[in-house]
């Protein structure tokens, strides 16, 4: 049973990636193979059925990559160019501008979140919670918070839509706070 349902994942991945070229009933087969092949696996053989058979997809699935990236033919090469993150201001108002954004992403996504930890930290007291562990709350939310802020300002195109994460962390560690 494990042969055979190895073997058929390996076809099933076959299937998928001859469906990538626009054969789309048979990449849906591929995968409902697939599918009942690891179900079977979990069935018959628990865990260990289904690692086995995930890392004969995955073989199967690399060596149809490798084979696809050896048959192919080498790109053309593109002159190099300067990707404009890190190219040097020209203008003060670049400047300007990347200064802003190190403001708002540094000290005020940090002042905003250590305010929303505190906020936490505020109503985990006033639910009951000791001194310590009110204290090991802020000290374990500050960086995951500002974490979260800062991916969500850099993710933004421009300095207003960069406000908004540590506003409105700022206002929920009011509102936290207020409610404590």
């Amino acid at each position: 049973m494990i042969a055979a349902a190895l073997i058929a994942i390996a076809v099933a991945i076959g299937l998928v990636r001859i469906g990538w070229n626009g054969r789309r009933p048979l990449a849906i087969a591929g995968w409902t193979l697939a599918t009942t092949a690891l179900l079977g696996l979990a069935w018959r053989e628990g865990a260990w059925g289904i690692a086995v058979g995930t890392v004969a997809g995955i073989a199967t699935a690399l060596t149809l990559v490798l084979h696809a990236g050896w048959m192919s033919p080498a790109r053309v090469t593109r002159p190099a160019r300067e990707a404009p993150a890190i190219t040097l201001p020209r203008r003060w108002s670049d400047l300007g501008r990347r200064c802003a954004v190190f403001v708002l992403v540094v000290p005020v996504a940090f002042a905003a979140t250590q305010w929303l930890a505190y906020g936490a930290q505020a109503i985990a007291r006033r639910s009951g919670a000791g001194d310590a562990d009110a204290i090991v709350l802020t000290l374990f939310l500050q960086p995951i918070l500002w974490g979260i802020v800062m991916s969500w300002q850099m993710t933004r195109s421009g300095l207003a839509q960069m406000v908004v994460p540590p506003a409105g962390a700022a206002l929920i560690g009011t509102v936290l706070w207020s409610a404590s």
